[in-house]
């Protein structure tokens, strides 16, 4: 893993609108592990001022937050008190003489010499740069070129970079014209995958909306009547995912379905915020009968849904503490089968990233390259070398980028699924609210009295990190060798606290007594192999039935930490491949013929 090169320095109350907008641009141009941000970067559990010490030790560039009340949050001055962090960051920051820059935003300023503490105020001699919503593209692609000088940024936007350049050697020089349009077919394809690639993740990372904004909310809380934002956010992803459907080319059967899917649940919603509406006294009166409400569509036209309302009322019977159960039951059946296409959604994206075809566009570097005069494209030829060859290790990037995220999204559809509150995918169960799940006894693996049979399944799926020469766990092993795959590697060493793996005979050509062997001299440093299996397996002991709940919350608490930062790296790569791929479909439309 890199080492941060970008810290971000801000304070919740103060910045935090700002926060994502920011930060997710420069995950794009200069990658995710080059931006340090304390929520996203330091893992639970780890020492805080240390980590915040280390990475400040490390950092090209300090970026500063500062909003309308930044030196005097929560009605007094923060700054001058010793246990502030923000005050701790900045006198880090000073003292190490790293670059700073204070980014003034919602028409903020700079803080005045007498508002600030003595050993603050060299803060004060840093030029500043100022992002207003009025003109917030081009301010933050201003300071995104400003940082280019100290940071190094992503290998894909290098590429991007190259790519915009050709723009203008094309014109120069008809050899790098051809040579580039000797690979429009190859690379035309390549710009549609990309957009694929992108369009697909986009549509992952809304369901994973749908999922923290309306499922979550209602698992946790089935009596709470304030419904009303869950079913408009539902809409509104549900008008995203719309959208984003054509252009990800996703099969027309399974496109379909997830309208039908995203249809039925708004319907249930609506349904149950109409219900609250009742029972607060702002809906139909008892006796009023069925009262539909307008019709809402999805489709976007190609396979429209309509979504008509039924409110029961008290006629019907039914007291209103059974109709509230019965309807949050049927909303949860309905979110359950919307959050079914994220696993398909997954494979979709796995797919787009094995046809993505980077090869041909190192071929087409080097093409390039060879048309440039070495004298008067010196510097051209040297970037076009250099970036030919980061393009076969982003190839090898996105394999395990993707990997590694499938992996981790099994794990936590297994914890969840595992725990008492397990929604996604087990929408049939008993409880109050349909938001339990079956026991299900793994492939093989032995469930001990009282666990959880989903625990089965992932002492399976920790066996097939081990050993399973099925793609991708070659990929991800090679990978979390070589350093990468932080997030699963961490997951991994949790999962074997907790679950165990049973002993296992270890991968072709090694028996249980080399596993055994490895593993008690200490020699298995990876948490993969067959040697970390048998190094845990007395980690398998029983555990009481009560026991397990909370062991089961606080390791789904962890892996979903790693689940999401990967999310967002991975969201982030994909976000850059798509701009890739935008900037090449403009270089080849320079040289002529269809798109």
């Amino acid at each position: 893993m890199q080492d941060a090169q970008i810290f971000v320095s801000y304070r919740r109350d103060d910045t935090r609108g700002w926060l994502r907008q920011l930060v997710g641009p420069l995950q794009r141009v200069f990658g995710a592990e080059r931006v340090f941000v304390d929520t996203r970067s330091i893992e639970p559990g780890a020492l805080f001022p240390v980590e915040l010490n280390w990475a400040l030790g490390r950092v090209a560039v300090v970026l500063v937050l500062i909003g309308p009340h930044w030196a005097d949050a929560e009605g007094c001055r923060r700054l001058a008190q010793p246990a502030d962090w923000v005050r701790r960051e900045l006198l880090a920051a000073l003292q190490r003489d790293v670059r700073i820059v204070p980014v003034l935003l919602g028409k903020a300023a700079l803080p005045a010499a007498g508002d600030l503490p003595t050993e603050l105020q060299p803060l004060l001699q840093r030029q500043a740069a100022e992002l207003s919503e009025e003109h917030w593209d081009s301010a933050l692609d201003d300071l995104i070129a400003r940082l280019a000088g100290s940071v190094e940024r992503d290998p894909v936007c290098e590429v991007t970079m190259d790519l915009r350049r050709m723009l203008h050697l094309i014109h120069l020089n008809p050899e790098t014209a051809r040579a580039v349009g000797e690979s429009a077919a190859v690379l035309r394809e390549l710009c549609r995958v990309t957009a694929r690639l992108a369009s697909r993740k986009r549509i992952h990372d809304l369901l994973h909306e749908i999922e923290e904004e309306c499922l979550q909310p209602l698992v946790h809380a089935p009596e709470s009547r304030h419904v009303t934002t869950h079913a408009v956010k539902l809409a509104d992803a549900a008008a995203a995912i719309d959208a984003e459907l054509p252009a990800s080319a996703v099969p027309f059967a399974r496109a379909q379905r997830l309208r039908a899917d995203l249809g039925r649940a708004a319907q249930r919603l609506r349904a149950l915020d109409a219900l609250a509406a009742e029972a607060s006294g702002a809906g139909p009166a008892d006796g009023a009968g069925e009262s539909p409400a307008p019709p809402r569509c999805i489709g976007g036209g190609t396979a429209v849904l309509e979504v008509p309302v039924v409110v029961m009322s008290a006629s019907q019977g039914m007291p209103a503490q059974v109709r509230w159960r019965q309807a949050v039951r049927g909303a949860l059946k309905a979110l359950a089968e919307v959050m079914s296409s994220l696993s398909r959604m997954n494979d979709f994206i796995a797919d787009a990233a094995g046809q993505l075809r980077l090869d041909d566009l190192a071929t087409m570097l080097a093409a390039v390259r060879a048309t440039l005069d070495p004298q008067a494209h010196a510097h051209d030829r040297e970037r076009l070398a250099d970036n030919a060859a980061k393009v076969g290790a982003l190839a090898a990037e996105l394999r395990w980028r993707v990997a590694e995220h499938g992996v981790l999204q099994s794990v936590d559809d297994h914890l969840r699924a595992a725990g008492p509150a397990g929604m996604r995918g087990h929408a049939g169960g008993d409880g109050a609210c349909g938001a339990t799940s079956a026991a299900n006894p793994g492939r093989g693996a032995p469930v001990e009295a009282g666990e959880p049979g989903e625990l089965g399944e992932l002492r399976h799926l920790l066996e097939e990190i081990d050993t399973s020469d099925i793609d991708p766990m070659p990929v991800l092993r090679e990978a979390m060798q070589a350093g990468h795959c932080l997030h699963l590697r961490r997951v991994v060493t949790q999962l074997r606290e907790v679950v165990g793996t049973p002993a296992c005979a270890g991968p072709p050509g090694r028996g249980p007594g080399a596993a055994g062997a490895a593993a008690s001299s200490g020699a298995a440093s990876m948490p993969t192999g067959a040697a970390a299996s048998a190094s845990v397996a007395s980690a398998s002991a029983p555990v009481s039935a009560r026991a397990w709940p909370r062991r089961l919350q606080a390791l789904h608490a962890q892996s979903a930490h790693q689940f999401n930062d990967a999310d967002v790296e991975l969201m982030a790569l994909c976000a850059r491949l798509g701009d890739l791929g935008d900037s090449l479909a403009h270089l080849l439309d320079s040289v002529g013929g269809p798109r």
